[in-house]
């Protein structure tokens, strides 16, 4: 039965419950499996109309049918083989710089991460979006960069400019741009998940970052899938995707803006870690913004990177990284005489920042019930797989 046909039967029907969906075998349903409206009932089922609402809906057929064809379905893997970066010995910390100003020297680290918002630009003039520099040596010379460093780049951003992205990706050959500079890898951007939102336009967000990744993996840039998820259903999709997909050994998790709180934080990290065994390969965890949950990162993850662009942060303020009794981290004033760069203050903050994270004691997450049987389910799942 084709797509469209399947469709038709929600078209109207706004209080369609999970049970009774057309799309409950893409979409896996809400957790709890909602008998009366479903995921709909987020809208508040009267929810203004099209007109005031942006969502990927069935009650808005000509966009709804839009959205399906420009990602070729709306629950979909990859269909190309994707190409992780190389696997190699990362660092416990990758400093994410923002810009070299208030710089001079070459700064000579391992590897760094740059956004890939900063990186690109839409040109007024020609109206292109294309990253500022078009080769490797650009870009290390902008950033003042070493030239052993490897730069990742990291696509977290905010929906402006992840939708500046989606839309001028394929019209401005964005994916080979980037290719040109030669990065270590490119986490894939993050178009978002909303628990607001019905799960149409979750599942037309996840296939916007498959087919993201299609183009970058084409282009011949590494990526490293970045792991949203809001339900069990999700975290099995991106199961599905590893398993099919086994030289991918990078994924990507953000935990600065829906995880800022640590109880959603534990949970996800407890998901990451179930994902891992079930699959039953070592991963590489990139965690964005997830220092303040390293003592629990350690005891679930043998290989992860924390990123973020604290160090940097700190000294365009003139702040330094100083450790005080018990070893904890202190933000010290450290100014400087007018138009001094910070080089040395930057390198020093990245060095005890790294030091920092390194030293945090494990500590073990309290599982809740629901990841005690997530625990528990991942095994059946394998020996049923098998």
């Amino acid at each position: 039965m084709s797509a469209a046909r399947r469709f038709l039967p929600l078209v109207g029907d706004v209080t369609a419950n999970c049970l009774s969906c057309s799309f409950r075998e893409e979409c896996g349903g809400l957790d709890d499996q909602q008998l009366l409206w479903g995921c709909m009932v987020r809208c508040g089922v009267t929810c203004g109309g099209p007109s005031v609402c942006d969502y990927t809906c069935p009650t808005k057929l000509r966009e709804f049918q839009r959205r399906w064809g420009e990602v070729d379905g709306m629950s979909r893997g990859a269909r190309v083989p994707l190409r992780s970066p190389a696997l190699e010995a990362l660092p416990t910390y990758i400093p994410l710089l923002q810009h070299a100003s208030s710089r001079r020297e070459l700064l000579n680290l391992p590897v760094v991460a740059l956004s890939t918002r900063d990186v690109l630009r839409s040109d007024r003039r020609t109206k292109r979006y294309a990253p500022l520099d078009t080769t490797d040596t650009g870009l290390r010379a902008r950033y003042r960069l070493g030239p052993a460093t490897r730069v990742l780049l990291v696509s977290v951003a905010t929906d402006d400019h992840l939708e500046r992205y989606w839309e001028r990706q394929q019209i401005d050959s964005v994916p080979a741009a980037l290719a040109a500079l030669r990065p270590y890898g490119m986490t894939v951007p993050n178009f978002s998940f909303f628990s607001c939102a019905p799960r149409f336009h979750t599942m037309w967000n996840r296939s916007r970052m498959m087919r993201s990744a299609e183009l970058l993996v084409s282009a011949g840039v590494p990526i490293v899938p970045h792991l949203n998820a809001e339900t069990q259903a999700d975290w099995d999709g991106w199961y599905g995707l590893l398993r099919d997909h086994p030289d991918v050994e990078f994924v990507a998790k953000e935990f600065g803006t829906g995880l800022v709180q640590p109880s959603a934080a534990f949970a996800a990290l407890n998901k990451l870690a179930s994902l891992e065994q079930r699959l039953g390969r070592p991963l590489h965890f990139l965690l964005i913004a997830a220092r303040r949950f390293a003592p629990e990162i350690k005891t679930l993850m043998a290989r992860f990177s924390i990123i973020d662009s604290k160090p940097f942060e700190a000294a365009l303020h003139r702040k330094a990284a100083v450790f005080r009794a018990g070893r904890s981290l202190h933000w010290e004033s450290a100014p400087t005489a007018q138009g001094a760069p910070v080089d040395a203050l930057l390198r020093a903050n990245i060095r005890n920042y790294a030091t920092w994270v390194a030293s945090a004691k494990p500590r073990a997450i309290p599982l809740n019930k629901a990841d005690a049987q997530l625990s528990f389910d991942w095994r059946k799942a394998a020996r049923r797989e098998v």
